[in-house]
């Protein structure tokens, strides 16, 4: 059976019936969600997906770092997927972003999948001595976790930044220049900040062992970001 994944930045729900249509649209095809902007309490973005997918396991991590950056994960792992292991990557480092990683039996074989979301600040989306740090410990943590790896999220990183090379030097997959996907983001954000277009910050990296099925970004505007959606065999 082949394996679908979406990466979405929610924007924690704030358009909320187009992303509710979008999850019920992808719920029955979709074995596991990695949203980021996905907090909790009262109209968040995890209580709208606990309405939508009330049997897929949920897996949260939060962080508030207090340089204005608030990082609120949650994967959700429909229940033919068996879960194997599951945790959370830099959750005590205060400049540097969040990810949770999820392992599970893929055809007998362990499979990571590391729902991640990059530090925000600052908004240019270019290189910082934290943004390299970021990408390396990215790159030394999954060194010591020899694992068919899949590596997705917002990274808030620009598409030509050393920090994206990085990762793609350490032998990764960027699908978004692989598929040669001409933005992540919408006009929701264009809309709000004119004078500075941005057309990516989210990514897809995978290791070479993993087989893509497909890999597509459709256009939409459930969110200020794209979602992500990848198929392997």
């Amino acid at each position: 059976m082949p394996l679908e994944i979406i990466f979405l930045n929610t924007l924690n729900a704030e358009i909320r019936q187009p992303m509710s249509q979008f999850i019920s649209d992808h719920a029955d095809s979709t074995d596991i969600f990695c949203f980021q902007e996905a907090s909790a309490g009262d109209n968040g973005m995890r209580q709208l997906a606990a309405a939508l997918l009330p049997d897929y396991v949920p897996f949260h991590a939060d962080k508030s770092p207090g340089h204005k950056d608030d990082f609120s994960q949650a994967t959700y792992v429909h229940p033919r997927i068996s879960v194997l292991h599951q945790d959370v990557v830099f959750p005590d480092n205060p400049d540097v972003g969040l990810g949770i990683t999820t392992q599970i039996d893929y055809h007998g074989t362990p499979l990571a999948i590391c729902n991640f979301h990059g530090r925000s600040r600052p908004g240019d989306k270019l290189d910082t001595p934290e943004r390299l740090s970021q990408s390396q410990g990215l790159i030394d943590c999954f060194r010591s976790l020899p694992l068919p790896l899949i590596l997705g999220g917002d990274f808030n990183l620009d598409i030509h930044s050393t920090s994206i090379s990085l990762l793609e030097k350490a032998g990764y997959k960027n699908l978004i220049t692989e598929y040669a996907i001409r933005t992540t983001r919408n006009r929701i954000i264009w809309d709000k900040y004119p004078a500075t277009p941005q057309l990516y910050s989210d990514y897809v990296f995978v290791s070479p062992d993993i087989s893509v099925t497909d890999f597509i970004v459709p256009e939409n505007e459930i969110s200020d970001h794209l979602p992500l959606i990848l198929r392997i065999a």
